[in-house]
Protein backbone atom coordinates (compact mmCIF):
# COMPACT_ATOMS: atom_id res chain seq x y z
CA UNK A 1 0.00 0.00 0.00
CA UNK A 2 2.69 2.04 0.80
CA UNK A 3 4.37 1.59 -2.51
CA UNK A 4 0.75 2.06 -4.32
CA UNK A 5 0.43 5.51 -2.60
CA UNK A 6 4.15 6.89 -3.18
CA UNK A 7 3.57 5.50 -6.67
CA UNK A 8 0.56 7.43 -7.76
CA UNK A 9 0.96 10.26 -5.12
CA UNK A 10 -1.81 9.79 -3.01
CA UNK A 11 -2.22 9.31 0.76
CA UNK A 12 -2.65 5.82 1.74
CA UNK A 13 -6.08 6.14 2.86
CA UNK A 14 -7.05 7.19 -0.40
CA UNK A 15 -5.90 4.09 -1.67
CA UNK A 16 -7.39 1.76 0.97
CA UNK A 17 -10.59 3.39 -0.38
CA UNK A 18 -9.65 3.05 -4.21
CA UNK A 19 -8.99 -0.67 -3.68
CA UNK A 20 -12.29 -1.13 -1.60
CA UNK A 21 -14.32 0.47 -4.65
CA UNK A 22 -13.03 -1.91 -6.91
CA UNK A 23 -13.81 -4.75 -5.32
CA UNK A 24 -17.00 -3.96 -4.27
CA UNK A 25 -17.19 -2.65 -8.64
CA UNK A 26 -15.69 -6.17 -9.28
CA UNK A 27 -18.41 -7.78 -7.18
CA UNK A 28 -21.12 -6.10 -9.22
CA UNK A 29 -19.84 -6.67 -12.35
CA UNK A 30 -19.65 -10.54 -11.80
CA UNK A 31 -22.94 -10.32 -10.12
CA UNK A 32 -25.08 -8.35 -12.62
CA UNK A 33 -22.93 -8.73 -15.61
CA UNK A 34 -22.72 -5.04 -16.01
CA UNK A 35 -18.68 -4.66 -17.25
CA UNK A 36 -19.29 -0.82 -18.16
CA UNK A 37 -16.04 0.85 -16.42
CA UNK A 38 -18.14 3.82 -15.57
CA UNK A 39 -20.20 2.23 -12.94
CA UNK A 40 -16.87 2.02 -10.58
CA UNK A 41 -18.03 5.67 -10.38
CA UNK A 42 -20.90 4.17 -7.98
CA UNK A 43 -18.50 2.81 -6.08
CA UNK A 44 -15.50 5.54 -5.68
CA UNK A 45 -17.71 8.09 -5.70
CA UNK A 46 -20.24 7.76 -3.20
CA UNK A 47 -20.43 9.55 -0.26
CA UNK A 48 -19.60 7.41 2.79
CA UNK A 49 -23.20 7.19 4.24
CA UNK A 50 -24.27 5.56 1.10
CA UNK A 51 -21.19 2.87 1.34
CA UNK A 52 -22.04 2.19 5.06
CA UNK A 53 -25.45 1.70 4.11
CA UNK A 54 -24.55 -0.39 1.12
CA UNK A 55 -22.44 -2.63 3.82
CA UNK A 56 -24.82 -2.83 6.24
CA UNK A 57 -27.38 -5.90 4.63
CA UNK A 58 -26.78 -8.26 1.87
CA UNK A 59 -30.08 -6.71 1.18
CA UNK A 60 -28.92 -3.41 0.49
CA UNK A 61 -26.34 -4.47 -1.03
CA UNK A 62 -28.84 -6.18 -3.52
CA UNK A 63 -30.91 -3.48 -3.98
CA UNK A 64 -27.65 -0.47 -4.60
CA UNK A 65 -26.89 -3.09 -7.62
CA UNK A 66 -30.09 -3.59 -8.93
CA UNK A 67 -30.50 0.41 -8.80
CA UNK A 68 -27.40 1.73 -10.63
CA UNK A 69 -27.43 -1.39 -13.14
CA UNK A 70 -29.19 0.65 -16.54
CA UNK A 71 -29.25 -2.76 -18.40
CA UNK A 72 -32.41 -4.36 -16.75
CA UNK A 73 -34.11 -0.65 -17.75
CA UNK A 74 -33.43 2.70 -16.22
CA UNK A 75 -31.59 3.16 -13.49
CA UNK A 76 -32.76 4.76 -10.28
CA UNK A 77 -29.79 6.04 -9.07
CA UNK A 78 -28.75 7.61 -12.72
CA UNK A 79 -25.75 9.17 -11.72
CA UNK A 80 -22.70 9.76 -9.21
CA UNK A 81 -22.74 13.64 -9.11
CA UNK A 82 -26.05 14.68 -10.76
CA UNK A 83 -29.41 15.52 -9.64
CA UNK A 84 -31.08 11.80 -8.73
CA UNK A 85 -27.92 10.82 -7.80
CA UNK A 86 -25.43 9.35 -5.01
CA UNK A 87 -25.73 12.34 -3.33
CA UNK A 88 -29.48 12.74 -2.95
CA UNK A 89 -29.32 8.93 -2.86
CA UNK A 90 -27.03 9.37 0.48
CA UNK A 91 -30.09 11.37 2.13
CA UNK A 92 -32.76 8.76 0.77
CA UNK A 93 -31.04 6.14 2.63
CA UNK A 94 -31.30 7.78 6.14
CA UNK A 95 -34.95 7.74 5.53
CA UNK A 96 -37.52 4.57 5.89
CA UNK A 97 -39.96 5.74 3.97
CA UNK A 98 -38.10 6.78 1.18
CA UNK A 99 -36.28 3.84 0.96
CA UNK A 100 -39.38 1.70 0.61
CA UNK A 101 -40.88 3.75 -2.19
CA UNK A 102 -37.52 2.77 -4.20
CA UNK A 103 -38.21 -1.04 -2.86
CA UNK A 104 -41.92 -1.24 -3.76
CA UNK A 105 -42.44 0.97 -6.83
CA UNK A 106 -40.46 -0.36 -9.88
CA UNK A 107 -40.74 3.03 -11.71
CA UNK A 108 -39.76 4.90 -8.92
CA UNK A 109 -36.32 7.47 -8.81
CA UNK A 110 -34.11 8.53 -6.79
CA UNK A 111 -35.77 12.28 -7.65
CA UNK A 112 -39.29 10.75 -6.24
CA UNK A 113 -37.79 9.24 -3.10
CA UNK A 114 -36.36 12.76 -2.47
CA UNK A 115 -40.06 13.86 -2.52
CA UNK A 116 -40.52 11.61 0.14
CA UNK A 117 -37.32 12.25 2.65
CA UNK A 118 -38.47 16.56 2.27
CA UNK A 119 -42.31 15.05 3.47
CA UNK A 120 -40.75 13.97 6.61
CA UNK A 121 -37.81 16.65 6.96
CA UNK A 122 -38.30 20.49 6.78
CA UNK A 123 -34.90 20.93 6.34
CA UNK A 124 -34.09 18.75 4.42
CA UNK A 125 -36.72 20.10 2.07
CA UNK A 126 -35.43 23.58 3.21
CA UNK A 127 -32.17 23.64 3.59
CA UNK A 128 -31.37 27.30 4.55
CA UNK A 129 -33.30 26.77 7.92
CA UNK A 130 -30.15 25.15 9.26
CA UNK A 131 -28.15 28.45 8.86
CA UNK A 132 -30.75 30.80 10.64
CA UNK A 133 -29.08 29.73 14.33
CA UNK A 134 -25.50 30.34 13.15
CA UNK A 135 -26.25 33.54 11.19
CA UNK A 136 -28.33 35.12 14.37
CA UNK A 137 -24.83 34.03 16.41
CA UNK A 138 -22.92 35.62 13.99
CA UNK A 139 -24.98 38.71 13.77
CA UNK A 140 -25.37 39.02 17.72
CA UNK A 141 -21.34 38.45 18.04
CA UNK A 142 -20.54 41.33 15.58
CA UNK A 143 -17.76 43.47 17.04
CA UNK A 144 -18.25 47.23 17.14
CA UNK A 145 -15.34 47.44 14.70
CA UNK A 146 -17.44 45.28 12.23
CA UNK A 147 -20.93 46.82 12.90
CA UNK A 148 -18.65 50.59 11.72
CA UNK A 149 -17.74 48.59 8.55
CA UNK A 150 -21.32 47.08 7.91
CA UNK A 151 -22.39 50.38 8.46
CA UNK A 152 -20.74 51.99 5.63
CA UNK A 153 -21.77 49.16 2.94
CA UNK A 154 -25.24 50.50 2.02
CA UNK A 155 -26.13 47.11 0.02
CA UNK A 156 -25.54 45.08 3.00
CA UNK A 157 -27.80 47.69 5.01
CA UNK A 158 -31.00 46.61 2.06
CA UNK A 159 -30.07 43.32 2.39
CA UNK A 160 -30.47 43.19 6.54
CA UNK A 161 -33.79 45.47 6.23
CA UNK A 162 -34.83 43.05 3.29
CA UNK A 163 -34.47 39.91 5.84
CA UNK A 164 -36.06 41.94 8.71
CA UNK A 165 -38.92 42.44 6.76
CA UNK A 166 -38.93 38.76 5.45
CA UNK A 167 -38.66 37.42 8.88
CA UNK A 168 -41.34 39.65 10.11
CA UNK A 169 -43.98 38.87 7.06
CA UNK A 170 -43.11 34.58 7.88
CA UNK A 171 -43.67 35.69 11.50
CA UNK A 172 -46.91 37.12 11.29
CA UNK A 173 -48.06 34.86 8.91
CA UNK A 174 -46.83 31.93 11.32
CA UNK A 175 -48.29 33.43 14.25
CA UNK A 176 -52.03 32.49 12.23
CA UNK A 177 -51.16 28.95 12.46
CA UNK A 178 -50.83 29.41 16.47
CA UNK A 179 -46.79 28.40 15.95
CA UNK A 180 -45.32 30.42 19.20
Amino acid sequence: LEDIATEMQMSITKVKKSLKSYEMFLEYSTSSGDTNKSRFAYFNEAPKKVIDWVEESTKNKDDYFEWINPTEGRAKIRSAATKGGLREFAKVTEDPDALALLREDPRATVEDAMEVVKQNDIQKDMPFLQRILPLQANINNLTPEQKARISLEPRIIIHLRSLRSACDALLEELGSYDVE
